[in-house]
């Protein structure tokens, strides 16, 4: 076969028999039928040996895992991924949602929000939806939105996609990113690839859970059926899914939905793979992996989080000061750091003819070395030009180049600042 050893040998494994859904108002057969198979999930996932500290926190009245992986910076500007978990719009509640926000937060070493979402049958639609999008108000007041992932999995794409077209309806910033791994963005399963995948693994259509989930709303509905959406204004959006996937219908339409919306997008179809990929531990898996994580990287604005470790004062006033003043086009940080001796209305011009002159700006701060009242950084600027100002170069140009700053930081302020970049190398001025 066309894939990896790991890989068939978890396609070889037995079969998981389906669920028999109950009568969708026999609530006291369906609460039976949800703990049975959590219990059942519970035996496959596991978060031992993965070094990821966890916290639970009431988030706007929603309890919530917070999750941080070893070596991840718990400062103030690393990225949040909000994590809703998958199982179906039904399963995966409590333990199980922490688990799989753990395997999250090892995967991209942010820091993760995992909210244990109401779920049917006691609170159906629009309840999973609510909270996710509490949760998501709330980290939006300790996290600039570009700092900010949103993701989902199956069932967690389904309210991952209905959170945004929410928060976007309700006036709400979008967030940096938008991960979709095999999306359930269609609950009316109209999808080729749940007639020609029906059976081939494990998963099946679960129109009894959609109807118990969507408490007598139309199936069409955008919060509920997100392909249906008009998706315009939607942050860059990396999907996956595999030619076993019975979601593979689901994927693939809500890219084309996205793309023809004008949103930048991804699409990543494995070889063989299932819904859900192939254990998490295949070659497969971690070229899926990897591919998301150089998504997410181009895409959060802070491409690289604050130094870990024993990062003193003056490194992470450095690093403030390159990551507000140029990602986030903050020009008060300068009124906020620099102390005397600098120009402060100089230090002003230059900001505005900055961004003047490059558009799509990222700076990544490669290295900080203190050493007493003195940070040098180094650092790397990925932009576009907007005109002829800084050179002769066609408007709209990608350019990249390198530099290195040497501060000299007292009492808290940027009291000297010298620097140069390579750009006059690239053909700048």
């Amino acid at each position: 076969m066309s894939i990896s050893q790991a890989a068939r040998a978890y396609l070889e494994r037995p079969s998981i028999d389906p669920p028999t859904y109950p009568a969708v108002e026999d609530f006291a057969a369906w609460m039976a039928m949800i703990e049975q198979r959590d219990g059942s999930i519970a035996k496959r996932f596991t978060d031992d040996g993965l070094a990821v500290t966890t916290e639970r926190q009431e988030v706007a009245g929603v309890d919530t895992y917070v999750l941080r992986a070893e070596g991840v910076s718990d400062s103030d500007t690393t990225p949040i991924y909000l994590d809703l978990h998958g199982g179906g719009l039904i399963f995966g509640a409590g333990d199980l949602t922490r688990v799989w926000g753990s395997m999250t937060a090892s995967r991209h070493r942010m820091l993760v929000w995992c909210p244990d979402y109401r779920m049917p049958p006691r609170h159906p639609y629009p309840a999973a939806v609510d909270d996710s999008l509490a949760v998501y108000r709330a980290l939006l007041k300790v996290r600039d939105p570009a700092h900010v992932v949103v993701g989902g999995a199956s069932a967690g794409g389904n309210l991952a996609a209905a959170l945004l077209l929410r928060a976007r309806d309700e006036g709400l910033p979008m967030p940096a990113a938008l991960v979709l791994p095999t999306p359930m963005v269609d609950l009316t399963e109209s999808g080729d690839t749940f007639h020609t995948l029906e059976g081939v693994h494990d998963l099946r259509g679960q129109m009894p859970v959609n109807l118990l989930y969507a408490n007598g709303h139309d199936l069409t509905e955008p919060y509920l059926s997100p392909v249906f959406a008009d998706l315009s204004d939607f942050p860059p959006t990396f999907l996956s899914s595999g030619t076993r996937d019975l979601l593979l219908s689901n994927t693939v339409r809500m890219h084309r939905k996205l793309l023809a919306a004008g949103v930048e997008t991804e699409l990543h179809v494995f070889e063989a793979m299932p819904h859900g990929g192939f254990s998490g531990s295949t070659p497969e898996d971690a070229e899926l992996d990897a591919a998301m994580n150089t998504f997410l990287a181009k895409h959060l604005r802070q491409i690289h989080p604050a130094p870990v470790g024993a990062i003193d004062a003056n490194k992470s006033i450095a690093y403030r000061y390159f990551d507000r003043r140029w990602n986030h086009r903050d020009s008060g940080i300068i009124d906020e750091l620099l102390g005397e001796g600098m120009d402060i209305a100089m230090e002003k011009a230059h900001f505005d003819a900055t961004h003047a002159a490059f558009g799509d700006l990222h700076v990544t701060v490669d290295d900080l070395i203190a050493e007493n009242d003195q940070v040098v950084v180094r650092w790397t600027v990925a932009a576009r030009f907007r005109s002829e100002a800084m050179g002769p170069r066609p408007s709209q140009a990608p350019i990249t180049f390198r530099g290195l700053a040497r501060l000299r930081i007292i009492d808290g302020r940027i009291v000297a600042f010298e620097g140069f970049s390579d750009l006059a190398e690239l053909g700048g001025s």
